[in-house]
């Protein structure tokens, strides 16, 4: 008799369901803050039709829940809810092996918004998943957005939206030295106000084999030598960055870069396009210890981009 990877499975609370292993490991849940029936309840959330109320109640109460919170486990946030981070580790994922998903598409997909200058999302465990989400400012001067210290992270669509003048994050991703293998990949990020400080916006400290990748950046960033949309520090190695969109605005600076990395870094940068109003169209792709691969850079409107660096 042929097998599939489908099995029947009835929740709690929840509906008869058959789903598919690959994808549904462990325990399934839903948070969903425009729902009549979300609350925050430990026994809840097993169920679309009685959801959690927020995102940040799931991963507080993870060893409380009913079933405790555990690798494999799957949590779908619904298209339309609205969330707001308000506080330092106002999210904090602390459980190894979850998938946080957010459903829907463009505008309806699930929005997080930073409201206080210390706000942020931490991740502390190993093999997390964020995928298709929104994420916003509502705070000047937003310090930086997500934390992560752990390894085998995945940000995946997690798309930055710009809220308007004032409202500017410094930061989207700062991570530790722990956090080896993260991903970032297939995000779109647009700010069209700069902040007040220098802006290492994926600011990559000390981590091995990290990769950023088919990602889409259109960012002013603080017009200062240290600003870049992709900053890799010393200790970094083996970094693969790739098929990278990023168009830089409004500077003036002879060596605001894109790509910034330490001479210590090491990895490879490939098929990138990257276009930004700055003094030489070398300070853009500035990656000296790593091997760059078909990266194209250009600095005035109405022409094409020159390899950078230089072929060898």
């Amino acid at each position: 008799m042929a097998r599939a990877a489908l099995f029947s499975r009835k929740q709690p609370g929840g509906v008869f369901t058959i789903q598919d292993m690959e994808a549904h490991p462990g325990v399934v849940r839903f948070v969903d803050s425009s729902h009549a029936a979300a609350e925050n309840a430990l026994g809840g959330g097993r169920s679309p039709d009685k959801p959690f109320s927020t995102l940040a109640y799931v991963m507080t109460n993870a060893a409380s829940l009913t079933p405790a919170l555990a690798a494999g486990d799957v949590i779908y946030v619904m298209p339309g809810h609205t969330e707001t981070i308000a506080a330092a580790a106002g999210i904090a994922c602390a459980t190894a092996g979850v998938k946080i998903i957010g459903l829907g598409w463009g505008a309806a997909r699930p929005t997080f918004t930073w409201s206080a200058t210390g706000s942020t999302w931490t991740v502390t465990a190993a093999s997390v998943t964020i995928k298709n989400i929104r994420v916003t400012s509502s705070v000047n001067e937003l310090v930086s957005m997500f934390a992560v210290s752990a390894a085998d992270v995945t940000l995946d669509a997690v798309d930055y939206i710009d809220a308007g003048a004032a409202l500017e994050a410094i930061q989207f991703l700062l991570t530790t030295a722990a956090a080896d293998d993260i991903t970032v990949k297939n995000c779109k990020h647009d700010q069209a106000n700069a902040a007040a400080s220098a802006q290492l916006w994926i600011a990559l400290v000390g981590c091995l084999r990290p990769r950023i990748l088919d990602c889409s950046f259109q960012l002013k960033l603080a017009d200062a030598a240290t600003s870049s949309v992709v900053n890799l520090d010393t200790g970094v190695r083996n970094a693969e960055l790739g098929r990278l969109k990023i168009h830089l605005t409004g500077y003036a600076a002879a060596m605001l870069s894109a790509i910034l990395g330490h001479a210590n870094a090491t990895g490879i940068h490939y098929d990138s396009r990257i276009a930004g109003d700055v003094f030489a169209v070398t300070t853009l792709n500035d990656f000296p210890g790593g091997y760059s691969l078909e990266v194209y850079c250009v600095k005035t409107v109405d022409k094409s981009g020159i390899l950078d660096p230089v072929v060898a």
